[in-house]
């Protein structure tokens, strides 16, 4: 049974929020509300340095991830470019200067409060501006915050199904994910999709030898 869409789009916002907040508590508690004690074998994969980006000479990307055992699994995983984070800009705070009480068109004090017919007033004297336009009584404003794809052009949703098509050659993963529908992912997928959203994968370079031993032949 395929996984379903409205999983994916919610891991790939976990992912995202993890992105924005590697060491918030609030992303960890959701990630490990939604994948339970594999989210811990994840991030001790990825604590131990054992989820590789590997780098062929072709340009193409493979990971590897240790096994229980030693043995690193090879993951042949095509997973989106993610760009840089912006820093979130500071917003400017008045200075105690700017704020003296003396002022009759002062900011109040935080611990300030007009009185109820006095802050009746002070709403009714801002009132919309000269000549703008009246607003309907149940009209919807929108919102600074709305909801938007990312201005960077990502398909977010397209990113989201294409974590359905991922597969590990662990047994986990086979008996549940591929025999069974307990798991979408294993933690292997997991541990290298949470080392990729937060820039913590460990980088390596392998030239064609390095692909012969990757695959597992035998040199001639």
């Amino acid at each position: 049974m395929p996984p379903s869409p409205d999983f994916l789009e919610l891991a790939h916002a976990l992912l995202e929020a993890a992105r924005q907040d590697p060491a918030g508590d609030t992303a960890l508690l959701q990630l490990s509300a939604v994948f339970g004690p594999m989210l811990v074998s994840a991030l001790q994969l990825i604590d131990r340095r054992e989820v590789v980006r590997v780098s062929l000479p072709a340009g193409r990307t493979v990971f590897q991830v240790t096994s229980s055992t030693g043995k690193p699994y090879t993951l042949y995983l095509d997973l989106p470019s993610l760009p840089p984070l912006k820093p979130a800009s500071p917003q400017a705070r008045p200075s105690p200067q700017d704020r003296s009480p003396s002022s009759p068109n002062s900011p109040l004090a935080p611990d300030e409060h007009l009185p109820d017919a006095e802050e009746h007033d002070v709403i009714a004297s801002i009132g919309p501006p000269a000549g703008a336009g009246s607003v309907e009584e149940g009209a919807r404003v929108p919102s600074e915050h709305t909801e938007a794809e990312p201005a960077d052009g990502r398909d977010v949703t397209a990113e989201a199904l294409e974590l359905g098509h991922m597969a590990c050659p662990c047994t986990g993963f086979a008996f549940n994910s591929l025999a069974g529908d307990r798991n979408v992912f294993c933690k292997h997928i997991l541990a290298v999709l949470l080392a990729h959203w937060t820039g913590r994968l460990v980088d390596s370079h392998v030239g064609m030898g390095g692909i012969v031993d990757l695959l597992g032949l035998a040199r001639a």
